[in-house]
């Protein structure tokens, strides 16, 4: 995912984690046990457009798959 991002924006990767970062936050990315876990960081009025860019991501590359994001918040 974030090597897809980096043809466009700054990204930092390994096999285990990755970091994408949009002009409205940033995205980080933890890989473990066959799960891609997504942490986003934005100001609070351009949350809902990061979580959005990243989950139709997300859903572009698990077309055959049953992909569900769900986002939970911690303040």
């Amino acid at each position: 995912m974030s090597k897809h991002f980096g043809h466009k924006v700054p990204v930092a990767f390994s096999p285990e984690a990755g970091e994408i970062t949009l002009p409205f936050g940033t995205c980080e990315l933890a890989a473990q046990d066959k799960v891609l876990t997504p942490t986003a960081t934005s100001e609070a009025e351009t949350l809902t457009k990061l979580e959005k860019v990243i989950a139709d991501h997300f859903a572009h590359f698990a077309l055959s798959e049953n992909l569900t994001v769900t986002w939970a918040c911690s303040v």
